[in-house]
């Protein structure tokens, strides 16, 4: 099924910390939800250092961004919202793919493009708090944004030859692909 077309589609704008992000997801279970994100740039000012409160898996698309990664070492830290050290800082690029898996893991998000684009898909939500979500400075995109962002993945994916397929099993388990479109060329 061609994912881009269903119309489940929700959006917020995200906007309680920088970068902003404009995120538009599909619920899948409990545990599976399938996020589109375009990030905007910081404008000169400090990307949010923070944790998830999900295991996810991020795929950069379009553009590329720069993250500051630490971890903490202890839970009682990561329950007290204490920022650990950063122990690593790396540019991720179109193409790039990463995986957050531990409860204790912090980044940052910084684009060094105009906008960024990512396919984010969390896979469980953990029972942890995170700093700084502050619901009300967030909006709900209307359904002319929500479609807006969905054509500018199509466009984004389009170009690459690529599209995004999900297939739902009988089992727990779920599983994207993006693959590569078939080209029909004439003679």
């Amino acid at each position: 099924m061609d994912i881009l077309n269903d119309e489940r589609w929700i959006g917020m704008k995200i906007r309680y910390e920088k970068p902003y992000v404009d995120r538009v997801w599909l619920q899948f279970s409990d545990r599976h939800r399938l996020c589109l994100h375009k990030i905007y740039p910081l404008e000169g000012t400090k990307a949010f250092y923070h944790p998830h409160p999900w295991e996810f898996e991020t795929l950069i698309v379009q553009g590329s961004y720069l993250s500051n990664i630490g971890c903490n070492f202890t839970d009682q830290d990561r329950r007290n919202l204490i920022p650990p050290p950063v122990i690593a800082r790396v540019l991720f690029t179109e193409g790039s793919w990463y995986s957050i898996d531990n409860t204790n893991a912090w980044h940052t998000v910084e684009p060094v493009s105009k906008s960024t684009y990512s396919i984010v898909l969390i896979k469980k939500r953990w029972n942890v708090k995170t700093p700084g979500e502050c619901q009300e400075q967030n909006k709900t995109m209307s359904i002319e944004e929500v479609a807006g962002l969905l054509r500018d993945f199509e466009k984004i994916l389009s170009e690459k030859h690529l599209s995004l397929i999900y297939s739902p099993t009988k089992s727990p388990a779920f599983s994207m692909e993006l693959r590569p479109k078939v080209i029909n060329e004439r003679d």
